[in-house]
């Protein structure tokens, strides 16, 4: 057969605010595409959730329980806890040298500075191998024992761990005037609505040790701001503990742009997402393909910029998504299509429904839209709408090569046949 030579465009060009037109492989690259065995995937080949966990650092491989991965990976972008490399040991109990270095992470304190600070050592770690247990005893969140140890492999114990978070949010002086260790800590820990799971032996995994941390995180701050000569102090709930001292918010909102193209008309811009109406920052794509999903997502407060960290999908937005073989057609206003079980199914469109195919939003077009031969489409609904009011398409050929090499924006490929 003869071998011909093809430039295949990753995706259509979509033109940004500044006026430029660059097309960037990752952020916009076409699905579906295959090359001596391997697959050039897209932002939409995998659901938000999926997307989310993966988009900055390789995802945990043994974690199993998607609701520890999500925590897993929220904490990690916050800098709060880390797992080693790709394992994040959730069965495994959290020691004390691992509480300490999380309890400072949680003040966002300078562990350097505390820990240059603190005359005294234990002998079984120093500074130079954990800076954090030096600067957590600084701030006087632990201790060690009589021995001069502080045992930093050991395992922590509950009512412990406990202590250490709500001291280290601030909240030591409210658990005090509620009655102190262990009485008042356990009182304060139910009014934030935090959770202690502890294993037979009083220890706790790592998977929730997270998810302690992550409800710390965002409870509202308990705060003392007077007393009352009968009932003692008073207490008022104010801020969480992000806002407070990491200046991370949270917003909700529908994402209309994503850097690469828009629902709303508005001006595309590089290395932004726009959630609920107002601009961030994502300069590098990580969360393009939630675009017009109605999302949760934190973002910080740089001061000049407001880079997102973190974003799920929240609400009850329905999604539908049908490959092209499953597909029967258009008519009305009404989507045809197979199930799973070759059962015939419909889904209903609102009268404006919008399409953002191979990531770039369609200003026009006709019901020939639907007229492709392969990839798939996800329909979205969201919340109480009355129908599906966006479709992201995925439209892509086959090809078999036997070469390929990547040019700025275009994978050259020469074709086997």
């Amino acid at each position: 057969a003869m071998i011909v030579a093809a430039v295949f465009m990753l995706c259509p060009t979509a033109a940004y605010a500044d006026g430029s037109d660059e097309n960037k492989l990752g952020s916009q690259r076409g699905a579906g595409q295959e090359y001596d065995g391997v697959d050039i995937d897209s932002f939409y080949n995998t659901s938000p959730e999926q997307q989310l966990i993966s988009s900055s650092r390789a995802n945990y491989t043994d974690i199993e329980d998607a609701n520890v991965a999500e925590k897993a990976a929220m904490l990690r972008e916050f800098g709060i806890m880390e797992g080693e490399d790709d394992k994040f040991m959730p069965e495994r109990a959290v020691t004390r040298a691992e509480v300490a270095e999380a309890a400072v992470r949680v003040r966002n304190a300078d562990a350097e500075t505390l820990a240059g600070t603190v005359n005294a050592r234990f002998y079984d770690v120093t500074p130079e191998e954990n800076v954090y247990v030096y600067a957590a005893a600084a701030l006087g969140l632990v201790n060690g024992y009589p021995d001069n140890s502080f045992r930093p492999n050991a395992p922590a114990e509950g009512e412990e761990i406990l202590k250490i978070l709500i001291y280290a949010a601030g909240f030591g002086s409210v658990a005090e005037a509620m009655g102190g260790f262990p009485n008042g800590i356990l009182a304060l820990s139910a009014q934030m609505k935090l959770h202690l799971k502890m294993n037979d032996d009083r220890t706790v995994s790592r998977a929730d040790f997270a998810s302690l941390l992550t409800e710390l995180l965002e409870a509202d701050a308990a705060r003392i701001s007077g007393y009352d000569g009968d009932s003692g102090a008073i207490i008022n709930y104010t801020d969480n503990v992000l806002s407070y001292y990491h200046k991370i918010y949270k917003i909700s909102g529908i994402v209309t742009m994503n850097g690469i193209t828009s629902t709303d008309n508005s001006n595309v811009c590089r290395g932004k997402v726009t959630v609920g109406g107002t601009m961030y920052d994502d300069e590098d794509g990580r969360f393009a393909g939630f675009i017009g999903y109605r999302v949760n997502c934190w973002y910080r407060d740089d001061g000049d910029k407001y880079p997102i960290l973190y974003m799920k999908q929240s609400g009850n937005a329905d999604t539908v998504t049908i490959s092209c073989d499953d597909f029967i057609g258009y008519s009305d206003g009404k989507i045809t299509y197979y199930d799973k079980s070759d059962r015939t199914r419909s889904i209903t469109l609102q009268r404006d429904f919008e399409v953002i195919k191979n990531g770039v939003y369609l200003k026009r077009f006709d019901k020939s839209i639907f007229d492709f031969k392969a990839g798939k489409m996800t329909f979205i609904k969201d919340g109480n709408a009355s129908g599906y009011g966006l479709v992201l398409m995925e439209e892509y050929e086959n090809y078999i090569v036997s070469a390929a090499e990547l040019s700025g924006d275009r994978l050259n490929i020469k074709t086997k046949y």
